[in-house]
């Protein structure tokens, strides 16, 4: 494992002052796996005034003392140097009662969550992994350090990093390690919503979330408040709006997940945006645009003048320019030319007020006025893809959908960048 020069900079100072120092965590899985770490965090056997002492010339920021922890800054590059510590109690299921500081590395790797993340490296002293996660990493498999539902019990949270790394890397979730997480599933009420989201985000975004989303779909309806519809997930491109609105096309009340996550403003219209969409009536032509997919189509009918409006300002919003997407898309040359076309209307109408529609109320008026921001193409292309990638149950088929978006773009479902 090669460490990079800042990282090494801070390890080299501590031991020089006298001090055993590692870096620790999801760095060293990181690298055992190949990957490039996003950050390194360090544990020492220095006690926060001695880490202060150790980087006397650098900027140092006393960011959680209590634990142990303060931030040393190398090049504007953060780095956390904690003392090896053991946790108290957990009272409140997230963050210990209080932490007792002590002198042995192995004491501090065992309260970590999983055994991937309980190792830890030194140029000088070579990897230490005392719990076996080297081997899981060999192995795919996410464990729990020590017995799995006390490590659930001290932090809900980790059930959710149990999924999402399990998600993200494609990994199995080991026996007694999953059982916990159903059974402590319902203590994830304790948890900060906006850590909850976070970690919902990564999963839902991950490699393997179809598959995880399906082995715990009652844990995960635990941290949404309604269950996820995960089927097809990996077939949607791995962006937030997208899948998330994927997971919840088919809920009946989809609006409690979103009020229940504290999501972003951008994503938030995003994903109600596209739950408005999906949940419309199937677009006219619709028929006409299986045929033609499965080599039986009829001529296609003279293309019909493009609303005054543009694109997604007809009755109907964006949905009525999907409908219009996918009866273009039903013949290349009039999709080309409507490109072109859409284009220019776009430039020369996208300062102009959208008209009224009765009933409209403010977050149709925000989407409007999103939409008319947009150029033709650039609208297009996105309605083409969310669509193409949430159009199941519709009269055309998405096997149907995905080799006509192939045939005239060369790209199946979701293969816009």
């Amino acid at each position: 494992m090669v460490l990079p020069g800042s990282a090494a900079y801070v390890l080299e100072k501590l031991e020089n002052a006298g001090f055993e120092a590692y870096v620790v965590g999801g760095c060293v899985r990181d690298a055992l796996l190949g990957l490039e770490p996003k950050d390194y965090d360090v544990c020492t056997n220095a006690l926060p005034e001695q880490t202060e002492t150790a980087f006397a010339g650098e900027r140092v920021i006393e960011t959680g003392l209590i634990h142990g922890t303060v931030t040393v800054l190398i090049g504007g590059q953060p780095f956390e140097v904690t003392t090896y510590r053991v946790d108290g109690d957990y009272a409140d299921h997230r963050h210990p009662d209080g932490v007792q500081f002590v002198r042995d590395l192995e004491s501090d790797l065992q309260r970590r969550d999983f055994t991937v993340n309980a190792m830890a490296y030194s140029p000088r002293r070579g990897l230490r992994d005392p719990f076996g996660g080297q081997e899981d990493l060999k192995r795919r498999c996410i464990r729990c350090v020590g017995e799995a539902e006390k490590r659930f019990e001290e932090d809900a949270l980790r059930i959710l990093r149990a999924l999402r790394f399990a998600a993200v890397y494609g990994f199995e979730i080991e026996k007694r390690t999953a059982d916990a997480a159903r059974a402590r599933k319902d203590e994830l009420q304790y948890v900060a919503r906006e850590r909850v989201t976070a970690e919902l985000g990564k999963l839902l975004c991950g490699q393997a979330a179809e598959e995880i989303a399906f082995a715990f779909s009652d844990v995960l309806s635990a941290a949404m408040n309604v269950l996820p519809d995960a089927q097809g997930l990996n077939r949607v491109p791995p962006e937030l709006p997208l899948r998330l609105a994927h997971v919840l096309r088919y809920a009946p009340q989809p609006e409690r997940a979103l009020n229940a996550l504290r999501l972003d403003k951008e994503t938030f219209r995003a994903v109600a945006e596209l739950l408005d969409m999906r949940n419309r009536t199937a677009p006219p032509g619709a028929a006409r645009l299986r045929a033609k997919a499965e080599g039986n189509a009829p001529p296609p009918a003279r293309a019909a003048a493009l609303p005054p409006e543009g694109l997604g300002h007809s009755a109907g919003g964006v949905c009525a320019g999907a409908r219009r997407l996918l009866e273009l898309k039903a013949d290349g040359s009039r999709w080309a030319r409507y490109a072109a076309v859409g284009t220019a209307r776009q430039r020369s109408r996208r300062n102009a007020e959208p008209p009224a529609r009765p009933g409209g109320g403010r977050n149709l008026a925000e989407r409007r006025g999103r939409a008319a921001e947009m150029g033709g193409t650039e609208r297009m292309i996105a309605v083409h893809r969310t669509v193409s990638c949430l159009a199941e149950k519709r009269p055309f088929t998405r096997r149907s959908l995905h080799a006509h978006a192939k045939k005239h773009d060369g790209k199946g479902c979701g293969g816009h960048a």
